[in-house]
């Protein structure tokens, strides 16, 4: 299980959002606030939805999710959950980024799903 290093939950009158980040670098957590920013303003647009209104989706970059569905974002090997009453999870891989002498990681994978497109240590 990857080791979370941050769990947040924003709230709104509208949205609950709860994101959940596993060990991962700088660049790469640099993206994937980039990614959950543009899919606040997307789905939140500009003002408030009616009082009554139902959130029946998720929208990530250009899929749709339905509530109860699970994504892998094919680039940054990243798992997304949509669950009902707009709540949101990314969990992302976990790595030792040093990894020790004669060894390497390799590139995210992304013919596979999450956990499977996670880099890894190979070592000779």
């Amino acid at each position: 299980t990857p080791l979370l290093i941050a769990n947040q939950c924003l709230k709104s009158t509208n949205l609950l959002w709860c994101f959940s980040f596993s060990k991962l670098t700088t660049q790469e957590m640099f993206k994937i606030a980039i990614l959950v920013i543009s899919l606040a303003v997307a789905i939140r647009g500009i003002g408030d939805p009616p009082a009554d209104y139902v959130f029946k989706t998720c929208r990530v970059e250009e899929t749709t999710l339905d509530h109860g569905q699970v994504w892998t974002h094919p680039v940054y090997c990243v798992q997304i959950f949509c669950y009902d009453g707009f709540i949101i999870r990314l969990l992302g891989c976990s790595l030792d980024p040093k990894p020790g002498p004669n060894c390497r990681v390799t590139p995210i994978q992304t013919n596979y799903d999450y956990p499977y497109c996670c880099p890894k240590v190979v070592c000779n």
